[in-house]
């Protein structure tokens, strides 16, 4: 017995002196004085202590302590620092299972607070729940209890969701004892129960049971909820995106790709493909039988197009439609001669284009609201609008998606009399500026409109519309040079002067070379005439 009394004693001895020694440790670490192993002054200078524990850098052994830390002679910390607690709701991150409580909630064990927190799993929070023990699968109100339940006013109207015979009542609005409103009772114009104040459909037929809103099933079948011209009764697709063309069960429709000629396959608008592009062996360059009329040569029937290019031929071609004196065409000549027709269902809601730059003729373009023969005028027309000769024809209009417009393509007649015709395409594009997009690099040539550079493709394409309309070709890149880095490789090539016509590129005089060539690039890309 007095052995383990020894034992014992000796044992507290020993834990008391390691406390009284951490404790003078801690005193002398804290009290260390100026000019010691800690930081302080040397001579008059400071001495480095980066973490400003009190030890100086080249001592300090752990250099990044952080502050108020009790550090010994080397720098580190003597009491190891507490349990970490992001959201401060003092249960530490290692026990908590809501690591992200709202600031000032009371938690629970789990670090959890009731709005964290769902125990009947009926979808409301606990803090919100007014039945907080609902059987697993029942369906309840934002109150967290079930609907109809006696004890709930889902509308916080002062009657109990069991008694309520208006259950939607607008927030402030006084109810009589069956929970509803003036708003919701008088008038009611349909007789449906519903207050017009508060009714969707307000002209429901008699005996049609209605919804909170006053709306039938009826009713709600007939509406388009995402406006793409199919009532919800009969959208199979009920969530179409805006500005995308649907088919009659209100899915997205996949437009046809253009007509390619020369592909050995006839394409919509196309009488013909032999596999190539040579005219003289009876099918046109433009896939038309040669010598017969083209197959929309009259405006009853029209060949249907989307949004892209489409090649055409009015060599031809009679004239049906009507003289338009409101287009004030150029040279007072009010028809468009050796026409032809196209039907076309906008795809946006904004600004669409039809354009017949690149055409090999003195074209002009109208555009009529609807998919029928003309009896108004048209709501926009062109003679001259686009091309480095300025000869071919270009419009804009307003469209809006899913209606019908009727684009009439054809020539220049002097007097009615020698029309012109030819060759050509016809670009339509809805809601996009051809401009920009990953078509290719601005110097060199590609297939498709524009490039990728939306700066110099604006610029390029202000000057000749024909590369943002149809194909960015050898032409466009070569303007592009010029134009958007403010030179032309043809300036300077010691062709003549800039007054003079002479059979090569741009001029011998730089500066006029160039500033000529910038307002019309065909001078050093084509020729200088």
């Amino acid at each position: 017995m007095l052995t383990m009394k020894f034992v014992r004693c000796t044992r507290s001895i020993v834990a008391l002196c390691a406390v009284l020694g951490l404790l003078m440790l801690t005193a002398c670490a804290i009290n260390q004085p100026a000019g010691g192993s800690g930081g302080g002054t040397d001579q008059g200078n400071p001495i480095p202590d980066a973490d400003g524990d009190g030890v100086a850098d080249d001592v300090d052994q752990c250099p990044n302590t952080g502050p108020g830390a009790i550090v010994g002679e080397d720098g580190c910390p003597l009491i190891a620092p507490g349990p970490e607690d992001d959201d401060n709701d003092g249960v530490s991150d290692d026990d908590d299972l809501c690591a992200d409580t709202p600031e000032g909630d009371v938690v629970d064990a789990d670090g959890c607070a009731a709005s964290q927190l769902d125990s009947d799993n009926d979808g409301v929070t606990d803090n919100d729940d007014q039945c907080p023990d609902t059987q697993s699968g029942t369906e309840v109100n934002n109150t967290g209890c079930p609907f109809g339940d006696p004890t709930t006013d889902e509308d916080n109207d002062g009657v109990n969701d069991a008694s309520d015979s208006c259950p939607g009542t607008p927030n402030g609005e006084a109810v009589d004892a069956d929970g509803c409103s003036a708003s919701q009772l008088s008038p009611d114009a349909d007789d449906d129960g519903v207050g017009d104040g508060n009714d969707l459909c307000p002209n429901t037929q008699d005996g049609e049971a209605v919804d909170a809103d006053g709306c039938s099933q009826s009713q709600l079948d007939s509406m388009d909820d995402d406006n793409d011209g199919v009532p919800n009764g009969s959208d199979l697709c009920p969530n179409t995106p805006q500005r995308v063309s649907v088919d009659a069960t209100g899915c997205e429709t996949t437009p046809p790709p253009p007509a390619t000629c020369g592909n050995g396959v006839v394409d919509a608008g196309e009488q013909c493909d032999d596999g190539n592009n040579t005219n003289g062996d009876g099918c046109s360059a433009s896939c038309l039988i040669e010598g017969g009329p083209p197959p929309n040569d009259l405006c009853s029937n029209p060949t249907p197009v989307s949004d892209g290019t489409t090649p055409f031929d009015t060599s031809n071609a009679e004239t049906d439609g009507p003289a338009e004196p409101s287009c004030g065409f150029l040279f007072s000549d009010p028809q468009i001669g050796a026409d032809i027709w196209y039907s076309y269902v906008a795809t946006c809601d904004g600004e669409a284009l039809a354009s017949l730059c690149g055409s090999s003729y003195d074209s002009k373009i109208a555009v009529y609201a609807g998919d029928a023969c003309p009896v108004d005028a048209p709501i926009t027309c062109s003679d001259d609008d686009c091309g480095v000769n300025n000869f071919n024809a270009r419009v804009t209009f307003m469209a809006v998606a899913g209606e019908s417009y009727l684009i009439r393509v054809g020539g220049f007649s002097l007097n009615q009399t020698t029309v012109d015709a030819g060759t050509g395409t016809l670009s339509v594009r809805c809601g996009d500026d051809g401009c920009g997009g990953d078509s290719g690099a601005c110097f060199e040539a590609h297939d498709d409109p524009g490039c990728e550079d939306l700066g110099c493709c604006a610029t390029t394409c202000d000057v000749d519309p024909f590369c943002c309309d149809v194909t960015w070709d050898t032409f466009c890149a070569d303007e592009a040079a010029g134009l958007c880095s403010g030179t032309f490789a043809a300036c300077n090539v010691n062709a003549g002067t800039c007054t003079e016509d002479n059979g090569g590129q741009g001029c011998d005089d730089v500066e006029c070379c160039n500033s000529v060539c910038l307002f019309d690039p065909f001078c050093c890309v084509d020729a200088w005439d």
